[in-house]
């Protein structure tokens, strides 16, 4: 493969999507190869969303980068174009979520990568990490979800374990999201400009469309169905301050300055350990995509100065 790169790389376009069969079930995955398929960047997406989402991140990480490392995101169970098994009674936490990425990556032979991960999908990159099964050079975490306090973490995972716990507010909504549409201008329509897309740009709302609807019947609907999105939101992940806190490689946690999942409370806590460095980017919780170009530079240079470069 051959990259035309003047300072810049001016050409980028992703490969057709894959299929990947592995003991969890088939996954649906993207990949751009760089100069280095050695020590790949795995990108892990947020409940709800879907890889094509990020679009306009991946591409301003891979001309940034210019090609020389391999990008690889998936869609997670229940997401976009995969086809596993997504049953909600099934779902109990996010290690469901966790345990899949390492099926995956083991299937993709993957053994040295860097983690990207938004939202829920930071949370999953970090227990991917914890396990110690790859060797994980370092994860940027970009608004983890941490809606909780750290002190009270083991009484919440009680509630949580008996259908006491939960997140009404978050998963009612997700519950009630319209998920059918006729045809793909109707559903862009619906979206421009609502609610938690009123921040962000047209041409991901289009990606996010085009990679979660699919055909059904003589309309469209949306993929990640609304009853898998709302139980992935009630059986959050409460015992990530401890994985985040007994992590060993560097981390980069990137914290909206509006509508973020971490709270305050939080803070304190997390920079308890020297491997983490914390810093808070003008935006809402998808900043991801509001601002694709400064969220790249920033997870680039966490890399290139954690790798010695």
């Amino acid at each position: 493969m051959s990259f035309l790169i003047d300072s810049k790389l001016i050409f980028m376009k992703f490969e057709a999507r894959k299929t990947i069969s592995c003991e969890a079930g088939e996954f649906s995955y993207l990949k751009k190869e760089g100069e280095n398929d050695l020590n790949p960047i795995i990108f892990f997406h947020a409940t709800g969303l879907n890889l094509e989402t990020y679009n306009n991140f991946f591409e301003e990480l891979f001309i940034q980068f210019e090609g020389k490392r391999t990008l690889i995101a998936f869609d997670q169970r229940g997401h976009g174009k995969s086809k596993a098994e997504a049953n909600p009674s099934k779902l109990f936490s996010w290690d469901q979520y966790a345990d899949d990425a390492v099926l995956i990556l083991k299937a993709l032979e993957i053994k040295k990568a860097s983690f990207i991960g938004h939202s829920m999908g930071a949370i999953v990159a970090a227990e991917i990490c914890r396990r110690n099964i790859f060797e994980v050079e370092n994860l940027a975490l970009m608004d983890p979800v941490l809606l909780y306090n750290p002190k009270t973490a083991f009484f919440s995972s009680i509630r949580q374990k008996f259908n006491i716990w939960r997140s009404p507010t978050i998963a009612h909504y997700a519950a009630k999201r319209r998920s059918e549409f006729k045809n793909l201008e109707e559903a862009k329509s619906h979206y421009v400009g609502r609610s938690i897309f009123a921040s962000w740009p047209e041409t991901s709302i289009e990606d996010y469309l085009i990679g979660g609807l699919e055909d059904h019947n003589d309309s469209m609907k949306l993929s990640c169905d609304p009853t898998w999105e709302a139980k992935t939101f009630e059986t959050v992940s409460l015992n990530s301050y401890r994985t985040l806190k007994n992590i060993k490689v560097p981390v980069l946690i990137l914290k909206a300055s509006m509508n973020s999942t971490i709270p305050n409370v939080g803070l304190n806590y997390l920079t308890k350990n020297e491997k983490i460095k914390l810093f808070e980017v003008e935006g809402t919780h998808f900043f991801l995509i509001e601002k694709p170009k400064e969220i790249a530079k920033k997870s680039i240079n966490f890399f290139e100065q954690e790798n010695g470069k």
